[in-house]
């Protein structure tokens, strides 16, 4: 007979000769739906399960059936056994389903963590039986776990016998590895557990990310040193050609592009678009950060494949004070982008008083046209922007 595990809400699991089942919650009225424990059981051992009998601790002898609602067919969950017979102990879901109930109830304390060993011990006979995937158990159910976020059972695999090859660095359906699994949601210890076990921080995963750009993306900077510690590359970049550097710039976390700066990131690496880190730290307009790029040594100069220079994203986001730096470090104050926007004309479309003050104070061309024969001027009567058609007329000359 089974040996019942629940909380105070939720029965967690039912063990059966070393493993356990998740079977669900109470009813409304505080009794256990009969139908409800077995389309649950089913539901979790899926296709592996030819019978599920559930009795009355009451009447073992009787099994309860579905019915009207009433004592026998909802009781309590300390009047219930479960017998599953014949369950395919040679399926990766099956086991990952008794480690993840362990896992659940033993942060409740109500089991101890050493029943991880003895199911990973059970498991071991059964480790050259592949997946649905055609992943060995113990790869697949490693992967599962490090997307609970479940050190315990990591652990647990991790110190299986060391015979029984593993490999770390599998792929998922959707090609992710253990460890950009847990990059990807913070899970710091996971992280180290797998770079303990030699999991390689490089590993790129099937869209192209690699553990740093996933963990620079998420922001999460003890992750980050974890990887860079374990000598993962920073170059790497995604299929939009992100690299760590530029994730950390793009979601304007400062410390972060700091210590990707000091572990020698590449600081020109470009996306698809050819967007830079100092690109998106002037549209963002992190100010530190744009010092800091300039500092380490950014091209002020660099153009993304619209033509756009960095002068030209802080100034028609209204960045002033990133206007400032940038013309500290030499910026062309009248570059044009490919459609013949100078900096002066996307500061007047979207209305930035300031930066357009700062602009024409650095000997901005209050005449230029774009190539659709605009002026900064012209553009900000479209735009009825009234106070920067007053501030741009009164620094051009008059013309009868």
């Amino acid at each position: 007979m089974a040996k019942i595990v629940q909380n105070d809400v939720f029965v967690n699991a039912y063990f059966l000769n070393g493993s356990c089942i998740p079977i669900g919650g109470e009813c409304a009225h505080g009794g256990i739906s009969i139908q409800h424990v077995r389309r649950n059981v089913a539901k979790y051992l899926k296709r592996y399960t030819p019978e599920i009998v559930i009795f009355s601790r009451k009447d073992p002898n009787s099994p309860l059936e579905d019915g009207a609602p009433g004592p026998r067919c909802n009781p309590s969950p300390q009047e219930v056994s479960i017998v599953v017979q014949d369950c395919n102990r040679k399926d990766a879901n099956f086991w990952m389903v008794c480690l993840k109930s362990i896992h659940q109830a033993s942060m409740t304390s109500l089991v101890e963590k050493a029943e991880f060993c003895d199911i990973v011990k059970d498991m071991e006979a059964y480790w050259e039986e592949r997946d649905d995937q055609n992943m060995y158990i113990f790869e697949a159910c490693l992967l599962k776990a490090c997307s609970l976020g479940a050190v315990d059972i990591i652990e647990a695999i991790l110190n299986r016998n060391p015979e029984i090859p593993l490999e770390l660095n599998i792929r998922d359906a959707n090609g992710h590895t253990p460890l950009t699994c847990a990059s990807s949601e913070d899970y710091v210890t996971v992280v180290q557990s797998l770079l303990r076990a030699q999991a390689d921080p490089s590993y790129l995963n099937r869209p192209g990310s690699d553990s740093l750009n996933l963990a620079s993306y998420r922001g999460n900077i003890e992750v980050v040193k974890l990887l860079i510690e374990a000598k993962a590359k920073t170059e790497n970049a995604d299929v939009y050609g992100g690299t760590s550097l530029y994730w950390a710039s793009r979601r304007g976390n400062h410390n972060l592009v700091k210590l990707l700066l000091d572990a020698d990131a590449e600081i020109e690496s470009t996306n698809i678009y050819g967007e830079t880190s100092l690109c998106w730290a002037c549209l963002l307009g992190c100010t530190k950060t744009v010092e800091l790029l300039l500092e380490k040594g950014a091209n002020v100069h660099h153009k993304n494949l619209a033509g756009d220079a960095s002068l030209s994203w802080a100034a028609r986001n209204g960045h002033q004070e990133c206007c400032e730096i940038l013309l500290s470090y030499g910026a062309d104050v009248n570059h044009a982008n490919n459609a013949g926007f100078i900096p002066l004309s996307l500061a007047a479309r979207y209305g930035h008083t300031g930066v357009i003050k700062l602009l024409l104070n650095t000997n901005a061309d209050a005449y230029h046209r774009n190539h659709d024969d605009d002026t900064p001027l012209l553009l900000a009567q479209r735009s009825f922007r009234m106070d920067v058609i007053s501030l741009l007329q009164n620094s051009m000359e008059f013309d009868p």
